[in-house]
């Protein structure tokens, strides 16, 4: 899990994160990216939102997303045999899944920068 948008936080430590992000790219593993809310201790704090998102937590989020689809395929194939589905069938569907995870990612991501540049313009408006 990773949580960005923590009070302080700076472009250096998003950075700092991305690089974490392309070392864990050999690891088997899947990113689940959490946005600061503040609660307990912290509520004082502001909670992070999608219209505080700069460039670089947009960057950081296609690096999360493209180590999922990466390992994501690759979870997939190694669990085939353990799908009822005959084994000469599994390749031909994969370039299917493959596409519909990169689609359903790019959608994911095109609707939060949709939301950002809507809502940064009410907020100018």
């Amino acid at each position: 899990m990773l949580i960005f948008g923590l009070p302080g936080e700076t472009e250096e430590d998003v950075n700092n994160t991305i690089t974490l992000v392309e070392r864990l790219r050999n690891y088997r593993s899947i990113l689940i990216p959490f946005v600061f809310k503040a609660k307990g201790m912290l509520n004082m704090e502001k909670n992070f939102n999608v219209t505080d998102m700069e460039n670089y937590h947009l960057n950081l989020l296609k690096k999360i997303f493209d180590h999922n689809i990466h390992w994501g395929k690759h979870l997939m194939r190694k669990r085939a045999n353990d799908i009822l589905m005959p084994k000469w069938l599994f390749p031909m569907v994969l370039p299917f899944i493959d596409w519909s995870i990169r689609r359903a990612h790019g959608k994911l991501f095109n609707e939060i920068v949709a939301s950002r540049a809507h809502l940064a313009g009410d907020l100018a408006g």
